[in-house]
């Protein structure tokens, strides 16, 4: 693509770029087609930063369960931390929890794994495999945006910190009687 985000210049830089340019790069943090080509076709109406994140929150949830689905099984398998307190009878509970998850909800696990350790990791993939589908469906689009959120950040060269504070946007769903 040429060039490169630098700094706060990262939305900028997105901006100048052609339309497929941005479905591109967009669509490599987040492997939802509908959220990369919406996203990127309404770039230019984001005046600043806190406005491109609003509209890619907003874009996402908006998107149907199967988008969501998409980009959810587009992610690689989530890679098993090592290290302390990673024994080989912790990670085989993960590895089975793994399959649990996928055999139950016919989906992808995704989860951010930056910051959390195995035992962490393995407790979130207990709590969740209690969910009932259709929330769990939520939960996994929630991280799904988290995760897109980061790679984005990453991918513009924005300073993590400024947009890692920021509360993610989760809608609640509204209850129908």
């Amino acid at each position: 693509m040429g060039g490169g985000p630098s700094g706060r210049d990262g939305l900028r830089w997105l901006k100048s770029l052609s339309v497929r340019s941005r479905v591109s790069l967009l669509f490599d943090c987040c492997a939802s087609t509908r959220w990369a080509a919406i996203v990127a076709g309404r770039l230019d109406e984001c005046r600043d930063e806190l406005q491109f994140h609003e509209l890619i929150d907003d874009v996402w949830w908006m998107l149907s369960p199967g988008d969501w689905l998409e980009a959810i099984d587009a992610n690689p398998r989530p890679a098993l931390p090592e290290g302390a307190g990673s024994g080989p009878a912790l990670l085989r509970e993960i590895s089975d929890g793994l399959r649990a998850y996928e055999e139950r909800f016919a989906m992808a696990y995704v989860a951010r794994g930056q910051g959390r350790s195995a035992a962490e990791l393995l407790l979130l993939l207990r709590r969740r495999l209690a969910n009932p589908p259709a929330a769990e469906l939520r939960v996994a689009a929630a991280e799904q945006a988290e995760i897109t959120r980061a790679r984005l950040v990453h991918a513009l060269g924005a300073p993590s910190a400024n947009h890692a504070a920021r509360p993610l946007r989760v809608p609640v769903p509204v209850q129908r009687m």
